[in-house]
């Protein structure tokens, strides 16, 4: 393998660069892992390459890191190990005999007995497959990882990184590196430690090196670990000074070729093998090469206790407000007391929404479920002021990361408790009112379908999926009108951007040709309407509308937009955003409620 470096990199700038300690390797003796946010579990990649060597101005930077877990009862049997004894030779495969298996991976001392385990595993081939690097399944399955590509993530919390693997520009892999918190958190679980080993090569090739002072070999042992230290002079091409290559020529003639079933003889009835040998010496140009090694090895300790295996989190500190005097705010167990209500702004919604397993489920008109995730969902109400309760002890079983997202937008109890969410929760006769939000994609679906039972073709270019229509169509863009135009901009890409004008020209039928060509999708629907009979202005008015509104967040500026609120029935001066959200939800919905009801009682025009 052969990686540019880069004219920045240190040894491209033979003035500024201290050859002698980038040999000596004191960046690398010096090195700790214990305080570092990410551990590697394994790497064997070069940390840049220059030039051949046996040709002045090259320079060679390797390193091979090999951990292993290590059970802690067993943790004096590699007291006194090193690379050498646990970095592996080849890929892993398993082991047996007559009386014993070996799984892939398993770390065993002199008599067999396994005392740990590697926690990468190298899976290779004989037919010419490349190597892939394999994190350990007991990891892999203890933490809850997915594997995405070349990274692990941890969806129980909020998909974080946890391990990843890195590849040279070839593909091939170089590097396999742990969150630490997660590596430590597995560890205390696993009642072990990870044993971190490695070796790391440098050495450099010039005309001359007269300025490393290595008249003979060196040697320095420290606390983790020994480093050497060699100078040689090689000829050009890379060959030692004074050494010669042994040529030996070996045949036989024993072999009739003209034979009709020519047999070879064994070595020991050979009558006619024949020999010969010699020495090349080599010459040529001579360098000089020096050359640096270290050998070195670190432990991980576990962590002190393993919240995400064991689950042995600690108490939560998030605060929550719970009284609109003097502020007071709980947290933990005396959250987890609380037979209270909590409230939020709303913006909550949208910043939950905003994570990758963002949940959101209706249940009535102003009553859900909401969560970064669908396991970490909380059953929430709006009250009459538009904020969000939910249970305070409910919000204590969250664990802290989920806490953390819903304490920032606490706020004093205001507006009294959801009227819809009391119901459910202590009347136990939750309301049966449906939000505009649900009515718009029930319709959304009924539409497509009437088109299809209709017409045979689909009405929409795409279809709408469930679960992503209710992460970005709802009426929390409330914070501020320009919100609301946000709103309006999706519903445009959801209701009207998506139709397929050859499928709205199929209802047309015999009106298309006299239809201007420049006519939209909105007006072409409009004159299918009336040809009914119908209000087709009417029916089609809040599609225009968040045509409409839409542009408030774009260049024509708020006031223009608001003039739009009027199609709603909105009154242009109107600032509450979040009724005004659903009034133009609900709207929409009706829309099309109403056009699959035309096509489902009258279809096309004939």
């Amino acid at each position: 393998m052969h990686f540019a470096i880069p004219e920045s990199d240190p040894w491209k700038m033979n003035e500024e660069i201290d050859l002698l300690k980038w040999l000596e390797l004191s960046d690398v003796k010096n090195r700790g892992f214990s305080g570092r946010t990410w551990i590697p579990l394994c790497s064997s990649e070069y940390d840049g390459r220059v030039g051949e060597f046996g040709w002045a101005g090259h320079r060679k930077d390797y390193e091979s890191i090999e951990t292993a877990v290590c059970f802690l009862s067993c943790r004096d049997q590699l007291q006194n190990s090193g690379w050498n004894s646990i970095n592996k030779n080849g890929n892993d495969a398993a082991w047996a005999n007559d009386t014993l298996y070996l799984a892939p991976g398993t770390l065993r001392n002199d008599d067999e007995e396994i005392i740990g385990f590697y926690p990468v595993l190298r899976k290779g081939f004989d037919t010419g497959e490349k190597t892939e690097w394999v994190l350990s399944q007991e990891i892999e399955f203890a933490l809850g990882l997915l594997r995405r590509g070349d990274i692990w993530v941890r969806p129980e919390e909020d998909y974080v990184e946890v391990v990843r693997l890195h590849r040279d520009s070839d593909g091939i892999p170089v590097r396999v590196e742990m969150r630490a918190e997660h590596l430590r958190d597995f560890l205390c679980a696993r009642k072990a430690t990870l044993l971190m080993t490695g070796f790391r090569v440098r050495d450099a090739v010039e005309n001359t090196l007269d300025h490393i002072p290595w008249d003979e070999d060196q040697h320095i042992d420290f606390d983790s670990g020994e480093w050497d230290g060699t100078k040689r002079q090689i000829l050009e091409g890379g060959m030692p000074v004074g050494s010669t290559t042994a040529v030996f020529h070996m045949w036989r003639e024993s072999v009739d070729p003209s034979d009709d079933v020519p047999l070879m003889l064994h070595p020991t009835e050979e009558t006619a093998a024949r020999s010969s040998e010699r020495i090349v010496r080599h010459d040529g140009n001579r360098l000089e090469c020096a050359c640096g090694k270290i050998w070195w090895k670190q432990w991980i300790e576990p962590a002190a206790r393993s919240c995400r295996v064991a689950g042995d989190w600690p108490e939560p500190t998030v605060p929550f407000f719970v009284d609109n005097q003097g502020g007071e705010k709980l947290s933990g167990q005396k959250l987890s007391d609380y037979q209270g209500w909590l409230w939020f702004r709303p913006e909550i919604i949208r910043e939950l929404l905003q994570h990758e397993g963002g949940f959101l489920k209706w249940h009535t008109g102003s009553t859900g479920s909401v969560g970064p995730a669908e396991n970490r969902a909380l059953h929430f109400g709006t009250n009459k002021l538009g904020l969000i309760n939910v249970l305070g002890y409910k919000m204590a079983q969250l664990p802290e990361w989920t806490q953390r997202l819903w304490s920032g937008f606490s706020v004093v109890p205001e507006g009294g408790l959801s009227e819809e969410l009391h119901a459910s929760q202590n009347l136990a006769d939750p309301a049966h009112t449906i939000p505009p939000e649900v009515m718009l994609y029930t319709n959304l679906i009924a539409v497509e379908q009437a088109m299809q039972e209709t017409t045979g073709v689909s009405l929409y270019a795409h279809p709408c999926e469930e679960k992503a229509f209710y992460r970005s169509i709802h009426r929390f863009y409330d914070h501020s009108f320009s919100e609301v135009c946000t709103l309006a901009k999706l519903l445009k890409k959801m209701v009207i951007e998506r139709l397929k004008r050859e499928s709205v020209n199929r209802l047309l039928g015999s009106q298309l040709p006299n239809t201007p060509e420049k006519l939209g999708e909105i007006k072409r629907l409009e004159k299918w309407l009336n040809a009914h009979g119908e209000d087709g202005r009417s029916i089609t008015g809040p599609l225009v509308g968040i045509n409409d509104l839409r542009q408030g967040d774009a260049h024509n500026g708020e006031s223009t937009a608001r003039k739009a609120l009027q199609i709603f029935g909105i009154p242009s001066t109107d600032d509450n955003y979040q009724q005004m959200n659903i009034c133009v939800l609900g709207s929409v919905a009706w829309s099309l409620g109403w056009i699959t009801k035309t096509i489902l009682d009258k279809g096309p025009l004939p």
